[in-house]
């Protein structure tokens, strides 16, 4: 199909983040599920997606997909009928006020709806056959999350999971480079935007965090201790933890209610040396002994727009999402240790 190459040649140039494969074996990946149409990869010339969800970031998502070559947005999808014809109109797509009819014009979906609603939304897509990108965290909690990486292997339908800053540079420049961490300090912070308030902090932001150290540990820690305190939304807006791995141990403060935006990730190597990200500012920042050396700054492509460029090009040339479903349960198991430790005080 000539259609597919440009787009998976785009994604592929993103300084090698993707391997595209031409024609995985079927069976493969997607939790070793069988495709229902058979291949290597969709059959049709276009991508039909549809945007559940027309807030902040689902009409960023359709904004994106909109850009992308081989991609039809078909239809956008919120319970505010107002939201969903504004987000669609810039595209052509169809506005709804609910999913019933998702299944007969989308070949996959972005759900981008509240996290407490993932699993209901993701649940009946998947159930309908539509291939998902869920943003972070798939589900509010692991067993919901789990349920939903099971109802996708067993519907044969590629389950794809949010998580923004595995598209950062910096990010994985500072993973690439931190291989034998003695300490990590986090820093995660910023003004009440009114998003994510459905849920715990420790579920909606410090799992970015989360997802990060457990790349670096690559195993659960064996030590949590956490606290945490309401402010705004009757869930916990700030936490923080500390987490003792066999080989380092980690700090992570966060908070959704401060005054300023801050994300930082700090790690101590040996021989004197530090590794600062910046987050915000986009730069990783070296210390050895005194000096100071600026590897990375702010450019390169738009993180969002190359996870969605990596998810259709996923589907196109069936090979492993760059982040599957089942990659981050481990995160979201983590999460529920600390939202504990924080509630109840103990030391897990």
């Amino acid at each position: 199909m000539s259609s597919r190459r440009p787009l998976a040649a785009e994604v592929g140039n993103y300084e090698g983040t993707f391997r595209l494969a031409q024609c995985a074996p079927l069976g493969q990946y997607w939790g070793g599920s069988e495709w229902q149409n058979g291949g290597c990869g969709l059959k049709e010339e276009r991508l039909r997606v549809a945007v559940i969800g027309a807030g902040y970031f689902g009409s960023l998502h359709a904004e994106k997909l909109s850009r992308l070559p081989n991609v039809q947005l078909s239809a956008v999808v919120d319970v505010d009928r107002h939201r969903a014809n504004k987000v669609a109109g810039v595209a052509g797509a169809v506005a709804l006020c609910d999913t019933s009819r998702v299944a007969d014009l989308a070949d996959a979906a972005v759900v981008a709806v509240p996290t407490s609603a993932h699993f209901e939304v993701a649940s009946r897509l998947a159930g309908d056959g539509l291939h998902l990108l869920v943003e972070k965290p798939l589900a509010a909690n692991a067993e919901d999350a789990k349920k939903l990486c099971e109802l996708a292997d067993r519907k044969g339908v590629m389950l794809q999971v949010g998580y923004l800053e595995r598209f950062s540079r910096v990010r994985r420049m500072l993973l690439g480079m931190a291989q034998r961490p003695r300490a990590v300090r986090v820093i995660r912070q910023g003004p009440f935007t009114g998003r994510g308030g459905d849920v715990d902090v420790v579920r909606e932001v410090m799992v970015h965090d989360l997802d990060l150290l457990l790349q670096m540990a690559g195993k659960q820690p064996e030590r949590v201790r956490a606290r945490g305190r309401e402010v705004i939304t009757g869930h916990l807006d700030e936490a923080e933890a500390r987490l003792g791995f066999d080989t380092f141990d980690a700090s992570i403060r966060v908070s959704r209610v401060a005054e300023r935006a801050e994300r930082k990730v700090e790690v101590t190597l040996g021989d004197g040396e530090r590794l600062v990200a910046d987050l915000v500012k986009g730069t990783l920042t070296r210390f050895v002994n005194g000096s100071e050396e600026i590897l990375q700054c702010a450019g390169g492509q738009d993180p969002l727009y190359v996870q969605d460029s990596a998810f259709v090009a996923a589907l196109f040339d069936g090979h492993k999402p760059a982040v599957a479903g089942r990659d981050t349960l481990a995160t979201i198991a983590l999460a529920e240790r600390i939202y504990d430790a924080a509630v109840s005080g103990e030391v897990d």
